[in-house]
C-alpha cells in the first residue's frame, strides 16, 4: 500500500462499517460479511495495571469487562497537589490481553480490521506477538489491518499496552478534569473484502460528505470516499450514491465508475444534489434523511455505508445573533464532560442515554462537549435529537515546546474531523480552551496552523475558541470568539456578566460573543436564607447561591442580542482531583446535575422553565428543610403564568413570573413545627403543582 500524505488527506473522506464486536455496534454502520459470532472478541479481558512490556508471562491478571477505566475511582477521590491532573490519582501503563478464535471459513478471501474506539492516552497493540502499531491521543479511534497477522484458524493472543501518563508530547497537556486510563470505549473486528471502502485513514469509515449550498430551494452533499484496492491487480468498481427520505424513499441519486490501482487507496467523489430539502432545524425539527453508499465490482455488491444527513445552514450575526436556516435561532445551552459517577469514562449506551435524556428534559438547544471529542454514540444521539453540537479539540490551558507537540496537535485535529463531520448536529470545530491558563510557550503559530488545517479538512464549518483572556492576538486566531466568564463566582458580583460581554464583543475584530463557561459550585446539602457569594475555594457551596448566579448570568446574557451562544458550566457534576471544595474533595460541583444523575439541583429547573416547552413550576430550596427563622423568602420557576401561593393550606398571594420564569414572595411567615407549602398556576387548562415541607425549630 502507497502510504497517505497530510496533502492526500485535504478535503479527503470518512464513516463507519463494523461486523462484530466486544461491544454493541457502531450506530449508523452496515456490513455484508460475516456472520454475527463468526469472528468476536470475548466479553471478559485480562487486566493488570502497572505493565510495561509485552513479556506479560509472570503477570497477574483481573478480569474485566470493556469499556473499562483503571481510574473509576480514585479520579474522583481528591487528594491531587497539580492544578494540571498530573497527579492524585494513578497515571501509568497497564495491560489488557484477550484471547479469540478465527475460522478459516469466515475470513477466507477477506480482511480483517481491528478498530479501537479509544484508549487513553497511548496505546501499543500486539496480535500474535507482532506489533500492530502505537497510538497517540486518548479520544479518538483508530484502526490497524490485522488480516496477516490473524492466524486463519486456532486462538489469537490480543495484547494492548495502555498508558495514561502526562506526555508533553500528547494533547491535553492540562485541563480542570482528570485523563482516565483505560480501554473506554468499544473495540471492534471489522471483516471486509479485498476491494473495500478504506477503515484505514485516521480512524475513520472511508466516507466524507460535506454540505455545500444547502437552502431552502436546494442542497448539495459532495461526497468522498476512500476505496481500497488489497488485490495484486486493479479492480473496476461501481459507486452508488442513494439518498433516502425519513420514511425511506429514494429522493436523489448519483452513480460513478472507478479504476482502482493494485495494492492502492484511492479517493473518488461525487455530488449528490437535491431540491427543496426538508431542512433540519435543530430540537424543533431534526429531520434526518440516509445517505447510503454502495460499492459494487462487476454486479456484485462488495461494501456499503449508511449515515443520516439532515441538512442546514447558519451564520454568525455580529450585531443579532446565531440563525439556523436564516431564522434567529439562539444557542442556549450546556457543556457536557463525559464521565460518570462511579464509572469515569467507561460509561455504556444506557449511560449516554440518560445524559442525552437530561439535555433534553432541560430543554437545551445546544451542547458543548468539552473539551475532548465525545464517542460517535454521542454525536449520532445529538443529531437525531436536534442538538447543535460544539466539538473541542483537546488543547487545553498550555502548549509545550517538545518538537512532536504540533504534529500530535494537527493529528488530533485530522481525527477529530474525519471521524465525526459527517455528524450534522456539529456546527464548529473549537481549537483551544484557556490558552494561557497555565504557563505556556508562545501558542499563536500553533493555533493559526490548527485553524487552517481546520478549513482544509472541512470547509463547511467555521472554528471557535474559549478564551479567558484579553490576548487580543490570541483571540483572533479563530474565526468566531467565545468567553468562560463566572460574574458571581471567581470574583465579583452575580451582576457582572453585561459589563463582561460588552467588553469583550467590542475587543477583537467584533465578531459577537459567545460565552463558552459560566456558572458556580453548588452542594444539594448546604442552604442559607441570606444567599452571599461563598469562598470558592472552600467547603460551603450553598445551592442557592448557584441559583443567584445562574439567574443573573442568564438575565443578561438572554437580553444581549449579539451573544450567539451561552454553555452552562456544568451539565453534570465531574471528576477534579485536585479540588478541595464544596462537600466533597475531587469533585467540581457546577454541574446542574450531581455526579451520579440522581440530583436535579434547583438551578436544572431554573433553566427547564426558560427552555422547555414542558409546563414547568418549581419550588425552589426544598431541601432546606430544617430552619430557625419563622420569615422567609419564597422563590419558583413557572413557565405556566400567574402562580399562587399556600403556606399550609392558607393563600398567600398570587404573582406573575418576570422575563426569566422567576416568581417570589419577600418575608412569608411560619409557624413553629412542620409547614407544607404549595404552589399552583394553570397551563393550557391543566392545574400544576409542586409541593414541600419546612420546619421550624
Amino acid at each position: 500500500m502507497k502510504p497517505h500524505t497530510i496533502k492526500d488527506l485535504i478535503c479527503r473522506p470518512l464513516h463507519r462499517v463494523v461486523v462484530t464486536s466486544s461491544m454493541a455496534g457502531l450506530a449508523s454502520a452496515s456490513s455484508l460479511f460475516a456472520a454475527e459470532g463468526s469472528l468476536s472478541l470475548p466479553a471478559e479481558w485480562n487486566f493488570s495495571k502497572g505493565v510495561k512490556s509485552q513479556d506479560v508471562a509472570e503477570v497477574k491478571w483481573e478480569k474485566v469487562q470493556l469499556p473499562h477505566t483503571w481510574n473509576a475511582e480514585d479520579a474522583s477521590n481528591g487528594g491531587g497537589k497539580d492544578m494540571q491532573s498530573r497527579d492524585g490519582y494513578y497515571r501509568g501503563p497497564a495491560a489488557y490481553q484477550a484471547s479469540f478464535k478465527s475460522a478459516k471459513s469466515a475470513i477466507e478471501g477477506k480482511r480483517v480490521f481491528l478498530k479501537f474506539e479509544a484508549v487513553a492516552t497511548v496505546a501499543t497493540s500486539y496480535l500474535n506477538g507482532e506489533k500492530l502499531g502505537e497510538h497517540k491521543g486518548g479520544f479518538a479511534a483508530h484502526t490497524y489491518e490485522i488480516s496477516k497477522q490473524l492466524k486463519a484458524d486456532g486462538e489469537n493472543d490480543l495484547l494492548v499496552l495502555a498508558n495514561n501518563e502526562w506526555r508533553e508530547d500528547v494533547i491535553p497537556l492540562s485541563g480542570d478534569f482528570p485523563v482516565f486510563g483505560g480501554i473506554y470505549r468499544p473495540v471492534h473486528l471489522i471483516v471486509k473484502n479485498e476491494v473495500c471502502i478504506s477503515p484505514l485513514i485516521y480512524g475513520s469509515d472511508g466516507v466524507q460528505i460535506i454540505q455545500q449550498n444547502v437552502s431552502k430551494e436546494n442542497a448539495e452533499l459532495k461526497v468522498n470516499v476512500w476505496v481500497d484496492n488489497s488485490l495484486s491487480k486493479s479492480a473496476a468498481t461501481e459507486l452508488q450514491f442513494i439518498l433516502r427520505d425519513a420514511e425511506g424513499k429514494q429522493v436523489a441519486e448519483s452513480k460513478l465508475d472507478a479504476e482502482i490501482p493494485a495494492g492502492e487507496s484511492k479517493q473518488v467523489s461525487s455530488l449528490v444534489k437535491l431540491a427543496k430539502p426538508h431542512l433540519w432545524h435543530g430540537i424543533d425539527d431534526p429531520y434526518l434523511y440516509q445517505l447510503e453508499v454502495k460499492l459494487s465490482s462487476a454486479g456484485k455488491p462488495i461494501d456499503q455505508f449508511e449515515h443520516a444527513v439532515g441538512f442546514r445552514f447558519y451564520h454568525i450575526d455580529a450585531e443579532k445573533g446565531f440563525f439556523l436556516n436564516g431564522e434567529p435561532y439562539r444557542l442556549f445551552g450546556v457543556n457536557r464532560h463525559q464521565d460518570f459517577g462511579g464509572k469515569g469514562w467507561a460509561i455504556s449506551e444506557a449511560e449516554q442515554d440518560l445524559d442525552m435524556e437530561l439535555i433534553r428534559e432541560i430543554g437545551a438547544r445546544s451542547l458543548r462537549l468539552a473539551h475532548y471529542p465525545h464517542s460517535r454514540y454521542f454525536y449520532d444521539l445529538c443529531d437525531r435529537e436536534g442538538l447543535m453540537v460544539w466539538a473541542e479539540l483537546p488543547l487545553v490551558d498550555c502548549i509545550s515546546d517538545h518538537p512532536d507537540f504540533a504534529e500530535n496537535s494537527k493529528n488530533q485535529l485530522r481525527e477529530m474531523i474525519l471521524q465525526n463531520g459527517n455528524n450534522s448536529s456539529i456546527f464548529t470545530w473549537s481549537m483551544f480552551n484557556e490558552m494561557y491558563h497555565r504557563k505556556s510557550p508562545p501558542a499563536n503559530d500553533v493555533l493559526v496552523a490548527l485553524n487552517k488545517l481546520s478549513h482544509e479538512l472541512d470547509p463547511s464549518r467555521f472554528t471557535v475558541g474559549a478564551s479567558n483572556k484579553n490576548n487580543k492576538e490570541l483571540n483572533n486566531c479563530t474565526d468566531h470568539l467565545a468567553m468562560n466568564k463566572y460574574p458571581g463566582w471567581y470574583g465579583g458580583g452575580a451582576t457582572g456578566m453585561p459589563g463582561s460581554m460588552k467588553k469583550h464583543n467590542e475587543s477583537g475584530n467584533k465578531r459577537g460573543i459567545a460565552i463558552s463557561e459560566y456558572g458556580a459550585g453548588a452542594s444539594i446539602h448546604h442552604h442559607e436564607l441570606e444567599l452571599k457569594r461563598p469562598k470558592t475555594k472552600g467547603n460551603w457551596h450553598p445551592e442557592g447561591w448557584q441559583a443567584h448566579v445562574h439567574e443573573e448570568n442568564y438575565r443578561s446574557i438572554a437580553a444581549a442580542g449579539y451573544c450567539w451562544g451561552s454553555f452552562v458550566w456544568n451539565m453534570f457534576d465531574f471528576a477534579s482531583v485536585w479540588r478541595t471544595e464544596g462537600d466533597k474533595d475531587g469533585i467540581n460541583d457546577k454541574g446542574l446535575v450531581t455526579y451520579d444523575r440522581k440530583v436535579r439541583k434547583d438551578a436544572f429547573y431554573y433553566y427547564k422553565a426558560n427552555w422547555s416547552k414542558e409546563p414547568v413550576v418549581h419550588l425552589t430550596a426544598k431541601r432546606f428543610v430544617e430552619r430557625d427563622s419563622q420569615k422567609t423568602p419564597v422563590k419558583v420557576y413557572s413557565n405556566c403564568g400567574e402562580v399562587t401561593l399556600l403556606v399550609n393550606g392558607e393563600e398567600v398571594g398570587k404573582a406573575k413570573p418576570d422575563e426569566v420564569m422567576i416568581t417570589s414572595w419577600k418575608d412569608v411567615e411560619l409557624k413553629k413545627g412542620k409547614n407544607t407549602i404549595e404552589v399552583r398556576a394553570t397551563r393550557d387548562g391543566k392545574q400544576v403543582t409542586d409541593t414541600c415541607e419546612w420546619i421550624v425549630k
